[in-house]
């Protein structure tokens, strides 16, 4: 029987589909038992599970068109993970993201299991939708431990849910990539094709620029909803060409180590992953300040760039100015760098295990990461 069962809507390409496979890989090369249960077949995966994790599909993944339907189709997806997790007895369940840690917190009622949620967004901003934001303001505070990836989370969760409760515990950091850079003219975005990302602002900010810089062009790495709709916004400023969406891949840092700016230019963020990544291989970033777990990573004009969210002229005034100048870029690298070198000497797994499985938490959570 696993010790720890992890619950996501799916596995396809994502942060907190990252995060989760590496948490399980990580806990079963360390002997544990773990079973990922998805509402999402393995047809839609992205990320490759441990052949040492068990695999659940409790489907249920089906988009519900009214309201009536909605609740019998949730109803049915709480009784499919309760009946798994009776099955399976695991030790410790942990959802990942507002609508499954809901449906966890209900299925996982009188089990007997430590139930940890993890809000993989800042919940202030992230909406999804009136009686999704109420469950999550009732439902969260019945769980035993509700962690989050950013302080801004935190801060946002405190009115509903007990603060002894609150546990901030970073992403897992990305393993430097051991190949070295060979930055070229290209500004790099990570992320899927949502409006969440902003990447119609990157472009915008991108057609302002690509004037006076002819040599650099924007890739946008990821898949989504959006991709027609930013094909299309490119044709009609005339950057065929300079633009490119190449989908989602799995080798990003074939990307990250080709290219000379990194931009993440969210409407909101959590704590981002690509971002981490991205700084690991020493590229200078740019931020918006709507991305409160990723600014605290990043401090402005040391290493990065931060810029007003949904600001076209701020985001493309930052561009230029990295642009202009390669010695101001190599520097906010190099600096990017030694702060994720810092942030994963925090171990992140460590923290991981101790909310799982150490001391029952008595205080708030503490800036670094634990608690105090």
């Amino acid at each position: 029987m696993p010790e720890i069962v992890i619950v996501i809507e799916g596995l396809g390409g994502g942060g907190a589909q990252r995060v989760a496979t590496a948490l399980a890989d990580r806990w079963a090369r360390d002997g544990r038992g773990v079973a990922v249960v998805t509402l999402a077949g393995a047809e839609t995966d992205f990320f490759t599970l441990n052949s040492k994790v068990k695999r659940r599909v409790a489907g249920g993944i089906d988009v519900s068109k009214n309201l009536v339907a909605g609740l019998i189709a949730n109803l049915r997806r709480v009784m499919a993970l309760r009946k798994i997790l009776r099955e399976e007895c695991p030790r410790v369940v942990v959802g990942f993201g507002a609508p499954i840690n809901i449906v966890v917190i209900l299925a996982a009622k009188f089990l007997g299991a430590r139930v940890v949620i993890s809000e993989r967004n800042d919940p202030a901003r992230q909406s999804f939708g009136r009686v999704w934001d109420a469950l999550r303001r009732a439902l969260y505070r019945f769980a035993d431990v509700v962690t989050a990836n950013s302080g801004a989370a935190i801060e946002a969760m405190r009115s509903y849910v007990p603060p002894e409760k609150l546990v901030l515990l970073p992403n897992p950091p990305p393993e430097p990539p051991g190949r070295e850079p060979t930055p070229g003219p290209v500004v790099l975005a990570v992320g899927r094709l949502h409006p969440q990302k902003a990447h119609d602002v990157l472009i915008s900010a991108f057609a302002r620029i690509s004037p006076k810089f002819p040599c650099w062009s924007l890739v946008i790495i990821g898949e989504g909803d959006l991709r027609e709709d930013l094909e299309r916004q490119t044709a009609e400023l005339g950057l065929a060409g300079r633009v490119r969406l190449p989908g989602q891949t799995g080798d990003p840092y074939h990307y990250y180590l080709s290219a000379g700016i990194f931009a993440l230019p969210s409407r909101y963020e959590g704590s981002s992953n690509a971002l981490q990544e991205a700084m690991a291989c020493g590229l200078p970033v740019i931020v918006s300040d709507a991305c409160p777990g990723s600014i605290d990573l990043v401090e402005d004009c040391k290493s990065g760039l931060v810029v007003r969210a949904g600001d076209v002229d701020s985001l493309a005034s930052a561009l230029a100015r990295l642009i202009e100048a390669e010695d101001f870029r190599a520097r906010l690298g190099a600096a990017g760098r030694d702060s994720i070198s810092r942030f994963r000497d925090l171990n992140a797994f460590a923290e991981w295990e101790r909310t799982l499985f150490g001391e029952k938490f008595q205080k708030g959570p503490t800036p670094e990461g634990g608690v105090s």
